[in-house]
């Protein structure tokens, strides 16, 4: 195959307007791969920065990081071997010196980068990426499955930071992908009660499908008082929505001496808590954030898993604006819009 000169990228030029650009695609170096995208889906982070709102990432801005496919060549210093494979890739880069990376913590790495915050997009024709951050596909795991192993690592990293174990009773609050897949994530833990809540009832069946054992409608009510009502205090519970009201109803929902996790993207990053109520019941309050070696975790446990239920709808790379209006607009269900190049 000839190398690529230019292919399109997706950039959110302002709020709510995503574009189609042609990028130059410029040689590789060193350890550097070129990967011809087959499926890449997008995130929930997306949107917020679609919004305009995301506290990361001013506009304009290339977004998608969820992705698989082929890697069609491969710079001076990278294995050949790699070539016409099918692939995932982390989508961030770790310095590998600083006293985090040096522990194997490059999830903290002070100067994490991002690649698709710096013009290297997945919703796009093309990416380049490093070898290191690679992964082959499994036979039989699709392209477009396959684009879910980034969001299920972020879960899987948050049920790692939990501290989620056998026999555990854990609330999920959030029924976007995070929320579904830390419900699996959970269950795969060994916990022995995952009660998911959100708004939508066609999500809240996809939970029941995917690995929460209950789940709640909030238009029926706070969590933690249903919680109190019907179930007990819970031994953790996930706040993957981001508002300051579900993660208020996290910390009651909890028993003494529990985990809270959040997990949400703050459009809104002050929020007022009740400190006396977590420093009298001793909680334990953990930020998490992305994945640590989370990948081959999500791969292996992706085949058993029937996530390619959340994904609603799947457009052409044309059909772009088409489809971030889709995922933005509220009065329709959707949980993963997957694009095709």
């Amino acid at each position: 195959m000839t190398y690529p000169s230019f292919g399109r990228l997706g950039r959110i030029s302002e709020p709510y307007k995503i574009e189609l650009i042609q990028s130059k695609i410029r040689p590789l170096a060193g350890r550097e791969v070129l990967v011809q995208i087959k499926a890449s889906a997008l995130c929930g982070s997306d949107l917020h920065t679609a919004r305009g709102r995301h506290p990361s990432v001013p506009l304009p801005a290339t977004v998608g990081h969820e992705f698989s496919g082929d890697v069609i060549a491969v710079g001076p210093e990278a294995s050949s071997a790699w070539l016409g494979k099918r692939v995932v890739s982390e989508p961030c880069e770790a310095c590998g010196t600083c006293p985090a990376c040096r522990k194997g913590r490059y999830d903290l790495c002070a100067q994490l980068r991002f690649i698709y915050r710096d013009g290297y997009g997945a919703l796009a024709d093309y990416i380049i990426v490093k070898e290191s951050s690679l992964f082959e596909l499994p036979d039989g795991l699709s392209y477009e499955k396959a684009a879910l192993v980034e969001p299920f690592s972020v879960a899987l990293h948050a049920v790692e930071n939990a501290g989620v174990g056998v026999g555990d009773t854990v609330v999920i609050i959030g029924d976007g992908a995070i929320g579904l897949f830390t419900a699996a994530g959970c269950r795969i833990a060994g916990a022995s009660r995952v009660i998911l809540a959100g708004h939508r009832s066609s999500k809240l069946k996809l939970a029941l499908e995917i690995g929460a054992t209950d789940a709640f409608n909030t238009h029926d009510g706070s969590v933690s008082e249903w919680l109190l009502q019907n179930v007990g205090e819970a031994d953790v519970c996930f706040e993957c929505v981001g508002r300051a009201n579900c993660l208020n109803d996290a910390v009651k929902s909890v028993r003494r001496g529990g985990t809270v996790v959040v997990a949400g993207i703050y459009e809104s990053p002050v929020v007022e808590l009740d400190m006396s109520y977590i420093v009298t019941h001793q909680l334990r309050v953990v930020g998490t954030q992305g994945y640590c070696g989370n990948f081959p975790q999500a791969l292996f446990a992706l085949s058993g898993l029937p996530a390619e239920k959340l994904i609603t709808h799947i457009f052409s790379l044309d059909e772009l604006q088409h489809g971030l209006d889709t995922a933005l607009d509220r009065t329709v269900d959707t949980v993963k819009i997957v694009f095709q190049p």
